[in-house]
């Protein structure tokens, strides 16, 4: 492990069931009622992975309904370092995932079923944004702009740009830490903890 991942606070994940059973899940006032009750009002004290694992198959109006409101508060910063995560097999449904994202510029993962598959930004991502994702996971999922700049070859400065127009999209966070040190830019589904070993909240 790179010396500067000892920085890297711990990441808590939280794993939430929504809608359970064969049937549709097509309550858009019970959907209201959960986002409320999983995400009250408050920030959250260290970053955290919410991970919505959807096993009934949502409508596409219940899905907003919990969705949308609550990536805007995520956007606004109400919660503090909160990732959202929507876990789900079936394309239709992340490709809505992906669509809302991108309409309304909500910081969203998406993270398909089969064990071992990464996260992705939901989110509009240009190519260069991509491979920055790529290159910081592939240093660990933390890395200073200098450490960045030197695995993809560019210039600091341009690295450190990268960087920060991936934080303020909400898609990495960002450690304060000593000049002589650099900050530090964090993926924080690399740095979770091991998802299999973690309970659905009931």
């Amino acid at each position: 492990m790179n010396a500067s991942h000892r920085d890297v606070p711990a990441t808590e994940v939280r794993v939430i069931t929504l809608g359970t059973g064969p049937d549709v899940w097509s309550d858009r006032s019970g959907a209201s009622f959960l986002r409320d009750r999983y995400f009250p009002p408050t920030a959250v004290d260290r970053p955290t992975i919410a991970v919505l694992q959807l096993s009934a198959e949502p409508t596409i109006a219940t899905l907003q309904e919990f969705l949308l409101p609550l990536g805007r508060r995520i956007r606004g910063g109400e919660y503090g370092q909160l990732f959202l995560v929507v876990q789900t097999n079936d394309e239709a449904v992340a490709g809505f995932v992906r669509y809302l994202s991108r309409e309304y510029e909500l910081p969203i993962f998406v993270w398909p079923s089969p064990p071992g598959a990464e996260a992705t930004p939901a989110g509009d991502l240009t190519s260069t944004e991509e491979a920055t994702i790529d290159a910081l996971r592939s240093l660990g999922g933390a890395s200073t702009p200098p450490q960045l700049a030197e695995t993809i070859g560019i210039e600091p400065t341009a690295a450190g740009n990268r960087l920060v127009n991936l934080a303020r999209k909400g898609y990495v966070y960002r450690v304060n830490r000593a000049r002589r040190l650099g900050d530090l830019f964090v993926d924080p589904w690399v740095t979770r903890a091991g998802a299999e070993d973690l309970q659905a909240d009931r």
